[in-house]
């Protein structure tokens, strides 16, 4: 919930848990991840607050940081680029991407003078940086972008799915959820559907791509 600018938070009763914080300034999500954890600004500073509204990671001064994922987040520094810090705000993995998303199935993607590959949680490019866009993992298949196209791809980087050029099947969406990703015949806003990411199985609806919504 929202009170005069400030965010706090309300469980399935209707019960404030966590009220608005007069010194926070805004709430990047209105959710608590898996992590337990919610990243918050004060005074152009970014901290992460726990479900109890205790600031449970330290503000500070960093441009950007994401959300953390798997126990680290994505921290970036103008002058040093993106690198990933634990919840004590230890650098585990150095400064020295473009830019830097969150780890999902233990590969985060990473952005190298315009490419994205994927790196493990030790820091290893396990996925040369080759693609124009990059998502992240779900049930072991990411969606990225190679050249006009997405495709999908497995934790080893491999091709599971790319329709031709001449196809007029699209991947659309940035995401897979719920072990789908929407596709369409003859694009966008054309009829739709989903495909199955493990069995590479089409499932054609008679709904328009603006009427699909994502699983859960």
């Amino acid at each position: 919930v929202e009170v005069n600018g400030r965010c706090g938070f309300i469980d399935h009763s209707g019960k404030v848990v966590i009220e608005p914080k007069r010194s926070i300034d805004r709430c990047f999500q209105r959710v608590f991840r898996a992590d337990g954890l919610l990243r918050v600004t004060e005074h152009r500073r970014v901290g992460f607050m726990d479900g109890r509204g205790k600031i449970a990671v330290p503000f500070q001064t960093h441009q950007r940081a994401r959300e953390f994922r798997e126990g680290v987040a994505a921290v970036y520094d103008p002058n040093r680029g993106a690198g990933y810090v634990d919840r004590h705000l230890k650098t585990v993995i150095p400064h020295r991407y473009d830019s830097g998303g969150p780890f999902s199935e233990g590969r985060a993607a990473v952005e190298l003078e315009g490419r994205y590959g994927y790196i493990d949680k030790a820091g290893r490019m396990v996925i040369p940086p080759r693609f124009k866009a990059a998502g992240q993992f779900r049930e072991g298949r990411a969606l990225v972008r190679m050249g006009r196209r997405l495709a999908l791809i497995d934790r080893q980087g491999r091709i599971v799915f790319k329709p031709p050029s001449w196809s007029l099947i699209h991947l659309i969406g940035s995401a897979i959820s719920g072990g789908r990703v929407k596709i369409s015949w003859g694009g966008w806003p054309g009829n739709c559907g989903y495909l199955d990411v493990q069995r590479l199985v089409p499932i054609w609806t008679r709904f328009s791509c603006r009427e699909l919504g994502g699983f859960n």
